[in-house]
């Protein structure tokens, strides 16, 4: 079943375009487009309708189809077919087509527009809306103009308050401007007296160095003369027990009388018991 476009508001370029592709016989676009032999075009169906329609002589002489243009006989009624005219039609017959749809869309829903009444725009949902609309029955809803001015005045006191914030966020960046330099010369003040704080901590610090090295060395010196002092008492008792050592050999080694040899024997004995001998270097 074929669909034909008839007569409709199109736009001027399409319509243009269209024109050039309608069959001169139907007048509508081209349905299956054939060529005849002398370059001209027609529907398939309506050629052969208008070549079915010829009259005929008393039945013995069939004319020889023409062409319904420029009336050149066609042989035998043949014909070619135009795949690319076809193309084209049907393109331009779909370009119609949806024109037409988004016409008829458009005449709805002006239709429907009617029929719901003034247009509204309701502050409850925040959306526009119809006065006869159910879903907004019952909500606040304020006509378009009145809407406008109503949020262009929340709109104009948003602005004043955005340009109050403005203006008080602005003292405070220039009131913080002008504290950098008070708390670059506070910084400076402070690291100075850091600074003579630890250099009088340095300089306590060498001298009670300085007092406790004294300390130390004095120490040590008295430790080294009272160690040089035990080595020099040592050395003297070593002296007098080698001394003491060479008599007693050498009473050993003579040929004494047993008398004289116990009497000097007995002193050299108690002489060694002293307990002095050893205890300066002990």
């Amino acid at each position: 079943m074929s669909c034909r476009v008839t007569s409709m508001a199109v736009p001027t370029g399409v319509e243009h375009f269209a024109e050039d592709l309608r069959c001169s016989i139907c007048l509508e676009l081209f349905l299956e487009p054939v060529m005849l032999e002398c370059g001209h075009n027609y529907c398939q169906a309506c050629i052969s309708r208008y070549w079915a329609e010829l009259p005929i002589n008393g039945g013995e002489h069939v004319p020889h189809p023409t062409c319904p243009e420029c009336r050149r006989e066609i042989p035998e009624g043949k014909f070619t077919a135009n795949r690319v005219l076809g193309q084209l039609a049907r393109k331009a017959m779909e370009s119609l087509s949806a024109h037409a749809s988004d016409e008829d869309a458009e005449t709805e829903q002006n239709n429907d527009e009617e029929l719901q009444g003034d247009r509204l725009f309701c502050t409850d949902d925040g959306c526009l809306a119809w006065s006869l609309q159910l879903d907004h029955w019952g909500h606040q809803c304020l006509p378009l103009e009145e809407a406008v001015e109503h949020y262009k005045e929340i709109l104009t006191a948003s602005q004043a308050s955005l340009e109050s914030r403005v203006q008080a966020a602005k003292l405070l960046q220039e009131q913080s401007a002008q504290k950098v330099p008070e708390i670059t010369a506070q910084r400076l003040r402070l690291e100075q007296h850091l600074s003579a704080q630890f250099i009088e901590l340095h300089q306590w610090l060498q001298e009670k160095e300085t007092a406790m090295k004294r300390a130390i060395q004095h120490a040590e010196e008295l430790l080294l003369s009272e160690l040089e002092r035990n080595q020099r008492n040592g050395q003297e008792q070593i002296g007098m027990a080698e001394e003491q050592m060479a008599k007693i050999q050498a009473r050993l080694e003579e040929q004494q009388d047993p008398e004289i040899f116990l009497k000097v024997s007995t002193s050299i004995s108690l002489l060694l018991v002293t307990p002095n001998l050893f205890s300066s270097i002990m």
